[in-house]
């Protein structure tokens, strides 16, 4: 989940692929791996769609019927910290998309209208619904999960009947009115695997933020017991000394998954000051711009 930088593993199949015995083939696709151009430009796919389903006529959910051999994307749909939500056509969207196309979609986090919660007027959401359309995707199977992973509801349909039926029910479960700002805010990812590493971590920073008073001070728990999870994160912040330097080269580059990780970071740095406590080392944390905190006693310091 997310967009971790791929990490070369040796296996017995060099093609990344496995079959699930004699029907069902499954392909480990990496994003640097080009097969083939998109339609529209700028998408990348990595391969043809191959999972194709005959449907026969009868009813679905989202009030949708038909037939014939269509393009199925699954998933769930919840809160995205800079797409809005995910689901829909984002499975197919980014996950067999190529490194270019991932790259100019993310570019569109510059804009203050992607980010969490936002479905209509976010661009970068946009472009994910134009990818998916490129594809000719027809129709999405995606449910919504509470906090024990458990299933609340499952619809099925065309991506944006699916879309607006799912967000729907993620709005009135996954949101809060924010009644007061606070001068100090505690914040977590909920724990492994969430806080593997700090790139995925850094997420709940988003919503820890949102309850944090501009000049307020936020921390972050996350045990990172795999690190910062992206070189290309810890390479973009080298010799970068404070939020603005870290903001202004950000918008000065090319755009790369990796370093975004560091631009997200410094605009919630230019409201609050921000506080790891983790196990990664002082210096690493010290590098990243934020402030390490060794102990959680000092909170009350």
């Amino acid at each position: 989940r997310g967009q971790r930088e791929p990490q070369q593993r040796a296996g017995p199949h060099s093609d990344r692929e496995m079959h699930l015995g004699h029907r069902h083939r499954l392909v480990n696709l990496r994003c640097r791996r080009i097969v083939r151009q998109g339609i529209g430009g700028h998408a990348w796919l990595q391969v043809r769609l191959r999972r194709q389903v005959e449907l026969k006529p009868r009813a679905g959910l989202c009030g949708w019927q038909g037939r014939g051999v269509r393009q199925i994307v699954g998933g769930d749909i919840e809160l995205h910290h800079f797409a809005g939500y995910s689901g829909g056509v984002r499975s197919a969207a980014i996950g067999l998309s190529g490194r270019e196309t991932i790259n100019h979609n993310h570019k569109f986090l510059l804009d203050e209208n992607a980010c969490l919660a936002k479905y209509d007027e976010n661009p970068l959401r946009a472009d994910i619904e134009e990818i998916g359309r490129m594809m000719k995707i027809d129709l999405a199977l995606n449910a919504v999960l509470n906090e024990k992973k458990q299933i609340l509801n499952v619809f099925f349909g065309t991506p944006v009947e699916v879309m607006k039926a799912g967000i729907n029910l993620i709005n009135s479960i996954c949101q809060t009115r924010i009644q007061n700002q606070y001068d100090l805010v505690v914040a977590s990812a909920g724990g492994y695997p969430k806080d593997i590493n700090l790139y995925q971590a850094q997420k709940a920073m988003t919503h820890g933020s949102m309850f944090c008073k501009t000049g307020g001070v936020l921390v972050l728990i996350a045990e990172c017991i795999e690190g910062v999870g992206s070189n290309g994160y810890l390479d973009f912040m080298k010799g970068l000394k404070t939020v603005h330097d870290v903001i202004r080269k950000f918008s000065n580059s090319e755009f790369q998954v990796g370093p975004h990780k560091g631009y997200q970071v410094a605009r919630i740095m230019q409201k609050q000051t921000v506080y790891l406590y983790s196990s990664l080392p002082s210096n690493i944390v010290e590098s990243l711009l934020f402030k390490p905190l060794e102990t959680s006693a000092k909170l009350s310091d």
